[in-house]
C-alpha cells in the first residue's frame, strides 16, 4: 500500500490542540512580566513547527492503518503498509490482521452455509416460497420454478397463484398476532386446472421473527394429485369393473351350470360352450389389463416425459405387427413420414397410442380399403408440434357420437366392438397418454367415408 499524504488541515488541527496548553502558559508568563511577548511568540512558533515535524509521520502511519483496515474489510487480505514507526503500531496492525483472518473464515463459512441451504431447498420435492409481509416472493426452489415455468422471485404471490382461498389464507397468517387467527400456520387445499389438473395442499407458516432479508413466512405446496387420483381410481375401477364384468361372468356361470346339468353328456355342446367360455375369459382378461393400464397412466399424467423418441421406428414396428390383419382384410397400409420425425415422449406409451389408433383403423376401415398414417410438422397452440394422423376410409362416426368417443366404455357400436374384442377403453387410454405428453387429440369423421384421428405431440429440441 502507498502511504497517504497528511492533509494540512488535519496536521494544523492536531498541532493546535497540542500547542494550546503551551500558548496559555506563555501568555501567563507574559502577563506576569516574566517573559517578553516577542521571545514568547518566537518560542511558540518554533515549538509548533517542531511538533508538526514530529506529529506528521505518526499521523501518516495512522492514516495508512485506517486505509489498510478499510481495504481489508472490503476486499479481504491486503499487504500491510510500510510504517515510519512500525513498533508503535505493531499491535494495531496485528489486530487488524487477526480481524482479516476471522472475517475470511466467517465469510467462507457463511458462503458454504448459504450454498448448502440453497442446495437443500432446490432438492426438496415440494414447491417452496419465501414471502415478505407484502406477499412478495423473495426466494423459491427448483420445484416452484418447474411448476410455474418461470422465476417467481420479485413478483407478488397473487401473480403466480390466483386462487382466492390461498391468498386469503396467506393474508390471514401474515396479519400477525394482531389478527384473531393471525400468527399461526394454516393449510388450505386448492387445484391448478392447467396444463393438467392437479390438486395441492398449501401450508403457510410464519417465522418466529422476520429474517434479515425480509422473509416473514414460508409457503409450501404439497402435490396430492396422485393420492386423490388413487382414491378416485379405486372407486372407478370397482364401479366400472363390476359393470363390465357382470355380463361375461353371468355367461360363464350359465354355461357352467348348463354343462353340469342338461349338457353333461353332450360333447358337441360342451365343445361349443368351452369355446365361448374361453372367449369370455379372454375378454375379461383384456378388460382388467386395460383398466390397470389406464389407472397407471392416470397416476403419471401430471409428470410430463422428457426423453426424445423417434416415431419412424415405432410406426413401422406397429405396421409389421398389424401386417397379418391387414393382409387378411386385403387392405393397404401407407405410412408417410418426414425425415427422422422426433418428439418428446415415452416410447412404450406412444407405441400404445398408435397401436390403438392403427388397430381401430384396420378393424373399422373396411375390406380392401387403404389405411393412411401421415405425419407433418405444424404449429399448434403457438408451439411447434408434429401432427400424426391415422386415416381410414370406413363407415365413419355419427356427429352426435363424436364428443363421447374418449369416454370410458363408450362404444359407437357396442355389439360390433365386443365382437372385435374391444373393451371400450382404447380411446380413453389414448387421450390420457396424449394429455400426459402435453399434446392434443383431434378427431374428424364423415359417416360412410371414414375417420381421421390426429395426435399433436411437441417437437423434440434439435
Amino acid at each position: 500500500m502507498t502511504r497517504p499524504k497528511v492533509p494540512f488541515a488535519l496536521l494544523s488541527s492536531v498541532v493546535t490542540v497540542l500547542m494550546a496548553p503551551v500558548v496559555i502558559l506563555l501568555l501567563l508568563f507574559v502577563s506576569l512580566g516574566a517573559l517578553e511577548s516577542g521571545p514568547a511568540w518566537f518560542a511558540a512558533i518554533v515549538l509548533a513547527l517542531a511538533l508538526g515535524g514530529i506529529v506528521r509521520p505518526h499521523l501518516a502511519d495512522l492514516l495508512a492503518l485506517r486505509d489498510y483496515g478499510g481495504e481489508v474489510s472490503w476486499r479481504g487480505h491486503q499487504d500491510p503498509p510500510a510504517l515510519t514507526f512500525p513498533s508503535a503500531a505493531v499491535g494495531l496492525e496485528a489486530a487488524i490482521a487477526r480481524l482479516d483472518r476471522m472475517w475470511n473464515s466467517d465469510h467462507k463459512e457463511l458462503t458454504e452455509s448459504v450454498k448448502v441451504l440453497k442446495t437443500i431447498l432446490d432438492r426438496l420435492p415440494d414447491p417452496l416460497f419465501m414471502l415478505t409481509a407484502e406477499r412478495q416472493i423473495l426466494r423459491s426452489n427448483r420445484a416452484a420454478h418447474s411448476l410455474f415455468g418461470s422465476l417467481p422471485e420479485g413478483r407478488n404471490l397473487a401473480t403466480m397463484l390466483r386462487n382466492p382461498d390461498v391468498l386469503e389464507t396467506v393474508d390471514t397468517v401474515l396479519a400477525g398476532p394482531s389478527g384473531r387467527e393471525g400468527g399461526k400456520g394454516k393449510a388450505v387445499e386448492f387445484s391448478l386446472p392447467v396444463p393438467i389438473a392437479r390438486s395441492f395442499r398449501a401450508w403457510i407458516e410464519p417465522l418466529p421473527e422476520p429474517a434479515s432479508d425480509g422473509t416473514v413466512a414460508i409457503l409450501t405446496l404439497y402435490d396430492q394429485s396422485a393420492e386423490k387420483r388413487t382414491k378416485q381410481l379405486q372407486t372407478d375401477f370397482i364401479a366400472n369393473a363390476s359393470h363390465e364384468l357382470k355380463t361375461p361372468l353371468a355367461m360363464l356361470s350359465g354355461y357352467i351350470e348348463t354343462m353340469r346339468g342338461p349338457a353333461r353328456d353332450d360333447e358337441e355342446a360342451q365343445e361349443k360352450f368351452l369355446a365361448t367360455m374361453a372367449e369370455q375369459a379372454d375378454r375379461m382378461g383384456r378388460l382388467v389389463d386395460d383398466l390397470l393400464t389406464l389407472s397407471r397412466i392416470e397416476l403419471q399424467e401430471h409428470m410430463a416425459p422428457t426423453k426424445t423418441v423417434e416415431l419412424d421406428h415405432i410406426l413401422h414396428g406397429i405396421a409389421d405387427m398389424l401386417a397379418p390383419a391387414v393382409e387378411a382384410r386385403k387392405q393397404t397400409l401407407e405410412i408417410d413420414l418426414p425425415d427422422k420425425p422426433c418428439v418428446v415422449g415415452e416410447s412404450d406409451q406412444l407405441t400404445q397410442v398408435f397401436l390403438n389408433l392403427m388397430d381401430n383403423a384396420v378393424k373399422y376401415g373396411g375390406d380392401g380399403s387403404t389405411i393412411e398414417v401421415v405425419a407433418r410438422p405444424e404449429k399448434h397452440n403457438g408451439r411447434d408440434h408434429l401432427a400424426i394422423s391415422v386415416i381410414d376410409h370406413g363407415v365413419g362416426i355419427a356427429p352426435e357420437q363424436m364428443p363421447r368417443l374418449t369416454e370410458r366404455f363408450y362404444r359407437t357400436d357396442a355389439a360390433r366392438s365386443r365382437e372385435l374384442g374391444g373393451t371400450g377403453l382404447g380411446l380413453a387410454i389414448v387421450k390420457h397418454i396424449v394429455t400426459r405428453h402435453q399434446g392434443d387429440l383431434a378427431i374428424t369423421s364423415t359417416p360412410g367415408k371414414g375417420s381421421k384421428f390426429t395426435v399433436f405431440l411437441p417437437d423434440a429440441p434439435d
